[in-house]
Parts: structure tokens; C-alpha cells; sequence
């Protein structure tokens, strides 16, 4: 929270002029004669932008920074070793930079922190991309996987099984977390510690989970054509081909403003819970628990519903979504 205080022009007391009114979020209650105290805003160049607006900005500018090297790249992941080179790249990259949190003792290094902050959400975001890029491959190298309908549990075992541990591991994190954080008394240290430990979690179980892959090496690179070369001409030809296999791009559309909600829910409601919902730290501690706990039970006991009604991926897919648009 920023700093939100009144002073008393009469007496210089200070004191909390806010409060949270749950389903209306934080107002404020100054007297008549109480000037508000705020954090002052950070500055970039001739702007001044609030502190918690840049963080926002920070999350928002990263987000579009994945889009462009997921469309200039996207076709890494096809081409010799490079899709097993390129998640360890990114694996290093990010846990490196969300340990270098270390370093902001200084709060005049602010941008330092934005910039740490892009450079981790890019590299989370480009790990994913490749880490599913290993997926069909998985399954093809499974012996079970002799016809579609068994290519396709299969699938969806390996993909339950592989969200459900990194639930897993994250709430084992979560928890380490939260020791820390109490015994530090919940200090700025604290965090700095915290984040410490997230990067070596990232790096130390990535690292160990990306030894264990095969290579499994595609066709080499084309002579000639570099990496954004061949990933402008495959995403020209998924333009040019739209028409052609409509369904596919209207699911891709689909799935493009899903996922963006999906997103935009998993950044800001912390934020919403805080702020609109009035919730305290220590509540905000068990959603933080509660969440990644639940999901990790959602996939177990929705691969096992599939298993049991014998529903196609398609068919749990629609199911999901209409709970989902269910909810208040």
C-alpha cells in the first residue's frame, strides 16, 4: 500500500485517513482541516507516474515484449536442439534476474527493480512457450500413444500431471516463503530474501528437470534464413491460410482473449482482494496457499472425471469453460 496518512494542521498529529469499506474498496475519511500525505511519485525523465501505476506499467510493457519475441522467435523451437538450448536460456536468464532483487536497497534504484521486473515476466513467459513446444513430442515417444484417441489422453495426462507438480512445488515455495517472511518480521529484507530463494527454486528445479529432457532435435535451420526470417514467413502463412482453416483461427482468437483474462486475474487479484475485498495479510497469505493448492486438486480430479465419463479433450474444454462463465 502507498503511504496514505492525514496530518492535523492544528497539531501535526499524523493518522489514517483511510479505510476499507468491503465491496467499495479504500476510502478516505481526512477532516476538515487534515492536508494527505502521499508517497511521491517516481519520475522518468519529464513524467512523474505513481509508484503503483508503474509497477502496472512495468507488468503491461512486459506482456507486450513477450508478444513480439514470441512472433519474431516463435519458430526456434522447430529447428535442430535449439528448443531445449533456449529453455535453459531463458531458465537461466529469469532466475537470474529474480535474484538480482537482492540488490534494491536503495529505493532510488526503482527502475532498476521495473527493469528486473520486465526482463523475469519475459523469460516465465518465454520458458512456458518452450516448455509446451516439448509437449507433442512427449507424447509422440509414448508407447501408448498408437492411435488419436490414446495420443490425446495421453496428452492430457502428461499435460494435468506437469501443471499439477508446478502447483505442487509452488506451494511448497509459497510456504518457505512465509516462514521467512515471520521470522524476519516481515521486513523489506524479508521480500529481498524471498525472491532470492524464487530464483534459485526456478533455477535449481528447472535446470534439474531440463537435464532429464532428450533433445529430440528437429529438421536443421534452413541456410540462409535466420531465426526471425523463418518465423515472419510462418506467421505470414498462418495469415494467409486463415480462411482456410477457419476454425482453427477462431479458436486461436478465442484463446487469445482467455488467456489474456486469465492473466490479467492472476496480476491484479492480489490487488483486488487488498484493496476492494479489504482482506488482511494474513488472509492474503492463505488465498496465496489456497489458490495453487486448488488448481493443482482441479487437475487431478478433472483428468480423472475424463478418464471416468470417457469425454474427449474438446468436451472437458467446453465443460470447464462453462464453469468458469458460471462464476459471479
Amino acid at each position: 500500500d502507498p503511504l496514505l496518512l492525514c496530518e492535523t494542521s492544528l497539531s501535526g498529529i499524523l493518522y489514517d485517513c483511510r479505510k476499507c469499506i468491503e465491496g467499495e474498496g479504500t476510502k478516505f475519511f481526512p477532516s476538515a482541516n487534515a492536508s494527505i500525505i502521499t508517497d511521491p511519485p517516481v519520475s522518468i525523465g519529464s513524467l512523474s507516474i505513481d509508484p503503483v501505476a508503474f509497477t502496472t506499467a512495468c507488468i503491461s510493457f512486459s506482456v507486450l515484449a513477450q508478444a513480439v519475441l514470441f512472433l519474431t522467435t516463435s519458430a526456434a523451437a522447430d529447428y535442430g536442439t535449439l528448443r531445449k538450448r533456449l529453455l535453459l536460456v531463458v531458465t537461466v536468464i529469469g532466475a537470474a534476474s529474480t535474484m538480482a532483487f537482492v540488490l534494491m536497497i536503495d529505493p532510488s534504484a526503482w527502475w532498476l527493480a521495473g527493469i528486473l521486473l520486465i526482463i523475469s515476466n519475459v523469460c516465465f513467459g518465454a520458458s512456458q512457450v518452450y516448455y509446451n513446444a516439448f509437449l507433442p513430442l512427449l507424447v509422440d515417444a509414448d508407447s501408448r500413444a498408437n492411435s488419436p484417441d490414446k495420443r490425446d489422453a495421453v496428452a492430457n495426462e502428461l499435460s494435468n500431471q506437469g501443471y499439477a507438480m508446478g502447483y505442487l512445488g509452488g506451494v511448497i515455495l509459497i510456504f518457505v516463503a512465509l516462514g521467512i517472511t515471520v521470522g524476519m518480521g516481515g521486513s523489506l529484507a524479508s521480500v529481498r530474501v524471498s525472491l532470492v530463494l524464487t530464483g534459485i527454486w526456478w533455477l535449481g528445479l528447472g535446470g534439474l528437470a531440463i537435464s532429464g529432457l532428450k533433445a529430440r532435435p528437429g529438421p536443421p535451420r534452413p541456410e540462409g534464413k535466420s531465426i526471425v526470417s523463418l518465423s515472419s514467413a510462418a506467421l505470414g502463412t498462418a495469415w494467409r491460410q486463415r480462411k482456410e482453416y477457419s476454425e482453427a483461427f477462431s479458436f486461436l482468437l478465442v484463446y487469445f482473449v482467455f488467456s489474456d483474462g486469465y492473466s490479467t486475474i492472476s496480476v491484479v487479484g492480489v490487488l483486488f482482494a487488498q484493496q476492494e475485498l479489504c482482506m488482511n495479510s494474513g488472509e492474503i497469505a492463505a488465498l496465496l496457499v489456497e489458490v495453487p493448492l486448488m488448481a493443482m486438486a482441479g487437475n487431478m480430479f478433472f483428468l480423472w472425471l475424463q478418464r471416468r465419463l470417457g469425454w474427449s479433450g474438446k468436451a472437458m474444454l467446453e465443460l470447464l469453460l462453462g464453469l468458469c462463465a458460471l462464476l459471479p
